[in-house]
């Protein structure tokens, strides 16, 4: 059995409900992309890519 988790808090990943469940979602898939038995916290929105995977966080964000 595998198991995957997608973790997000306020008010890094979101504002409302709708963003973090959102934010969480993103965070799970990354995790069962990346090689399932994983925990994923969501990053800020700022720097996610649009795969849901986190940027480097040394790098300003482009828009």
């Amino acid at each position: 059995m595998t198991t995957s988790m997608g973790a997000a808090s306020l008010p890094q990943a979101g504002d409302t409900p709708d963003e973090l469940l959102l934010a969480a979602a993103r965070a799970l898939l990354h995790a069962k992309k990346t090689g399932r038995n994983r925990v994923v916290l969501a990053v800020p929105t700022e720097l996610a890519t649009a795969d849901g995977s986190a940027a480097d966080p040394t790098t300003t964000p482009t828009a």
